[in-house]
């Protein structure tokens, strides 16, 4: 395999990763593909030679560019519907990383989440091929799903994932939060590296508001572990005509909206958007951004609200507090509390000088968060994991 440091003798020139990426094409919205193509295209542009290997329902095999990274493309089956949550099944997917591995032959391998197929074959692929593998964790505590799919989120983690983690020479944790669930499940703490997400300062700036309408915005696939029900109930209960909600983003949760919508009689306050490639728009027009979830790592939507001047009301978990700081940078709820939710919002909307004080403050925490600081740490610990052979 030659050696395990690249050729070229400073920063990442030559070194040769081979990362595994779940959905990873040029619409993703999933926070993990989003952040991989942001640190990729920097490590790219660094000199590193990086390819990635993703598992994309509906999408025929090939070779793509993602954000200018050469992508391997493996179909796969979109189990979403059955499973409300962001699974996908390729069963060509081994095989064919098998295959790449011995093409490009890379000095480390990165699985970009424990919860992605792909990391599954990351893992297998490193043993088999005794090849360094790093993986990163974007997902923090599970214990506030609802018990099917915590159990069978628990059941996975305690079994796979803890395969992924113990074949792992480091892991990064996008979060203090991620790094304890990780330790939790068997992640030796010395092997942990924790590497913040980042934000596009440029893009996701204060903009113009309607001062005659309140605009709340919900960022997010409509899961139901990212809250979109919740969001709308809270704003259902404030029964505000002058105010609007809108749905930035697509899921299976996408038709059982729709209904509570209509039930609701909220058709001309409420809207959907579907995905959008670039949220910034809509951020810079909104007043607060609401993001109910149960379980987070770090927040993409979270931040670029944050960096976009945008007032945050999110659920009080560790990793929204790591953002967060209630009353000083925004204001946090208790998990399923829809009467505290609801309160808070409406605090929030009727309060201008809260919300623009709370908005300042967050958007000062957001300007700690860079892609360039993110890319390069990250590169320098796969990087250590090149050369630890």
């Amino acid at each position: 395999m030659g050696s395990g440091r690249p050729a070229g003798g400073s920063g990442f020139a030559g070194l040769r990763i081979l990362g595994f990426c779940d959905y990873f094409t040029e619409s993703s919205s999933g926070g993990a593909e989003k952040v991989t193509a942001e640190v990729y295209s920097r490590l790219l542009a660094h000199g590193a030679e990086v390819t990635v290997i993703s598992a994309v329902p509906g999408h025929a095999a090939g070779v793509v560019a993602v954000r200018g990274i050469p992508t391997r493309v493996v179909p796969a089956f979109d189990l979403a519907g059955v499973l409300n949550a962001q699974v996908t099944l390729a069963p060509r997917l081994l095989g064919a990383a098998r295959r790449l591995v011995d093409e490009l032959r890379p000095q480390v391998l990165h699985a970009t989440s424990v919860h992605f197929q792909g990391s599954i074959a990351a893992a297998l692929v490193a043993r088999f091929r005794r090849l360094p593998l790093v993986t990163t964790g974007h997902v923090a505590s599970v214990s506030r799903l609802p018990p099917l799919t915590r159990a069978a989120a628990t059941a996975y983690e305690q079994t796979v994932g803890r395969l992924i983690l113990q074949s792992s020479r480091r892991v990064i944790a996008v979060s203090e939060a991620v790094a304890a669930h990780l330790r939790h499940l068997g992640a030796p703490t010395g092997r942990i590296c924790v590497v913040g997400n980042g934000v596009d300062h440029r893009r996701f700036t204060p903009g113009t508001r309607d001062p005659e309408r309140r605009h709340v915005v919900f960022v997010g696939r409509l899961i139901h572990n990212k809250g979109p029900g919740d969001a709308l109930a809270a704003f259902a209960a404030l029964g505000r005509p002058d105010s609007q909600l809108t749905f930035v983003g697509d899921g299976p949760m996408r038709a059982e909206l729709d209904r509570a919508v209509a039930r609701l009689g909220l058709a001309d306050t409420v809207r959907f958007t579907g995905h959008l490639d670039d949220v910034s728009p809509i951020l810079a027009s909104a007043d607060v951004l609401i993001r109910p979830s149960l379980t987070e790592g770090q927040s993409l939507a979270i931040l670029e609200a944050m960096a976009a001047g945008v007032c945050v009301l999110a659920t009080d978990i560790p990793a929204n507090r790591e953002l967060v700081d209630d009353g000083k940078s925004g204001l946090l709820a208790p998990v399923g509390d829809a009467r505290q939710l609801a309160a808070r919002l409406d605090s929030l909307l009727t309060d201008g000088r809260l919300r623009d004080r709370l908005a300042a403050q967050g958007r000062q925490r957001a300007l700690q968060h860079s892609w360039d600081v993110c890319a390069r740490e990250t590169g320098q610990v796969l990087l250590d994991a090149a050369g630890d052979r």
